[in-house]
């Protein structure tokens, strides 16, 4: 059986873009891969967790 690990990730929203970003979740969330956890407020892409 694995055993399930909380992990803290850290995930730079301001990364190749002019346009802020709102982020979707805050710190303590629980988020899982692929999850969208931020849009631009302009021009950009969504960001969605790696992990």
């Amino acid at each position: 059986m694995s055993e399930r690990r909380n992990l803290q990730v850290i995930i730079v929203l301001n990364q190749y873009s002019h346009s802020p970003y709102r982020s979707l979740v805050v710190i303590g969330d629980e988020v899982s891969k692929g999850q969208l956890i931020a849009e631009p407020q302009g021009l950009g892409a969504n960001a969605h967790s790696s992990v």
